[in-house]
This record gives C-alpha cells, structure tokens and sequence, in this order.
C-alpha cells in the first residue's frame, strides 16, 4: 500500500475538521503497523479529555482508509506525541505500583482503563515473579488490579 494514500486521508479529516495547521509524518518502519503522527500548534482540542477525541479519530481514519484502500495492517494514531507520553507515564505508575505491592503484599487497583492501556499495564509487569496483574470490572470501570504473587 501507498503510504501516501494514508497521509492524504488524514491531511483531508483534518482539514475538514479546520486543522489547516498541522503536519502528518507516516512511520511504515513499525513492526505492529502503521503510526500516522500528527503534529500541530493547539492539540488540546484534538486530543480531548483523556485522549477520547485522538481515539475517535483514530477509528475513523482506520474505517476510511480501510474501505477506501483495502488496507488491513494496524494503524496507530498520535498526536504531538500524546500517546507515546501517556504509554510512558503508564509504564511508569505500573513499576511504582507494582513496588508498592511487593512491599506491603497488598493489592492495589489501578484507576479505570480502556484496553490499550490495561495492555501496557499487564506487558510492562508480565517478567516480574512477584506480582500478578488482573483485569476486573465492566465496561468504563475496567482497571487492572495488581496482586502480590504468594
């Protein structure tokens, strides 16, 4: 596939959307997929609250892209490197916590979380013997628990 044809379909959202400011940069080196980052000067509004208004975005390039070019491989969506942040501060908050349980041999539950971000929490802890992680909860309130490992 034309990795061009992914550009222009998020050059085009974009500017329908009133983005006349932002660059897109294709990242086809990823071994997972395709990684669009955008980058622009207000992003606030483009990433929401939580990242909610990027995911949304991001499904909506992933549909159009799908149906207008018949592309199957993953695409990733960031913004002025949002994601990779948040992935960061994720990993992060799991180590800290994880510490925290093998120390007081307590469980803690992490706040709600979608299921991109349950995997970061679950990959990042998956080689430490001495804690678990768990996913519990429905819906929204879907968070991870970890677990000392007796």
């Amino acid at each position: 596939m034309d990795i061009s044809n992914i550009e222009n379909t998020t050059k085009e959202i974009l500017e329908k959307m009133g983005w006349d400011d932002a660059s897109v940069v294709i990242n086809d080196k990823k071994e997972d997929g395709v990684e669009v980052l955008i980058k622009t000067y207000d992003a606030k509004y483009l990433i929401g609250s939580g990242g909610q208004n990027l995911k949304a975005l991001e499904r909506l390039l992933k549909v159009l892209v799908g149906k207008r070019f018949s592309y199957k491989m993953p695409l990733i969506l960031d913004i002025n490197e949002y994601r990779r942040e948040r992935e960061k501060q994720i990993r992060e908050l799991a180590r800290e916590v994880a510490q925290k349980v093998s120390h007081t041999k307590s469980p803690v539950r992490l706040p709600p979380m979608d299921s991109a971000d349950r995997k970061i929490v679950h990959t990042e802890l998956a080689s430490r013997p001495d804690v678990i992680t768990e996913s519990e909860g429905e819906d929204l309130s879907r968070s991870v628990v970890i677990k000392p490992n007796n």
